[in-house]
C-alpha cells in the first residue's frame, strides 16, 4: 500500500516540468483540453490531479490519498489565509508553479515528519 508521503513525491515529481502544471481543469491532454486525471492522455495536471494520478501509480490507496490531500490543503490554509478550496488556490489567476512545488514540497516535510521517513527521489 502507498503511503500520503509517496504520493506528494509523486505528485510533485510530475510538475517539476513546467509544461506539466495546469490551471482550469484537473488535469489536460497534449492539446490543452480537459481530462481526467487517471488518462494516459493527462499531459499536465493541477495540484489535485497530481495527486490523483499519484494515487493511481501507488494502488489507488483512498486513505493515503486523503491523507496528502489534508496535508496539502493544511499548507494552502496556513500559507494562504482566507482560502477555503485547493482548486480555487490552485486556479488563481497570480498563481504560479513554483507556488505550487512549494506546497508540495512542505507537505512532504510535514509527512515525513509524521512518519519518521525521509523524502526520497521519485521518478514522474
Amino acid at each position: 500500500m502507498a503511503s500520503a508521503i509517496e504520493i506528494l513525491q509523486h505528485a510533485k515529481a510530475l510538475l517539476e516540468r513546467p509544461d506539466r502544471w495546469c490551471q482550469g481543469a484537473r488535469a489536460r491532454d497534449i492539446e490543452g483540453a480537459p481530462v481526467s486525471p487517471y488518462s494516459p492522455r493527462a499531459r499536465s495536471f493541477c495540484i489535485l490531479g497530481a495527486l490523483e494520478r499519484g494515487s493511481a501509480a501507488h494502488e489507488w490507496d483512498m486513505d493515503a490519498l486523503r491523507e496528502a490531500h489534508a496535508l496539502v490543503r493544511n499548507v494552502v490554509y496556513e500559507w494562504y489565509p482566507g482560502v477555503r478550496l485547493l482548486c480555487v488556490w490552485n486556479d488563481a489567476p497570480h498563481r504560479h508553479r513554483l507556488d505550487v512545488l512549494d506546497v508540495l514540497t512542505r507537505a512532504i516535510e510535514l509527512a515525513g515528519a509524521h512518519t519518521g521517513k525521509e523524502e526520497a527521489h521519485v521518478q514522474a
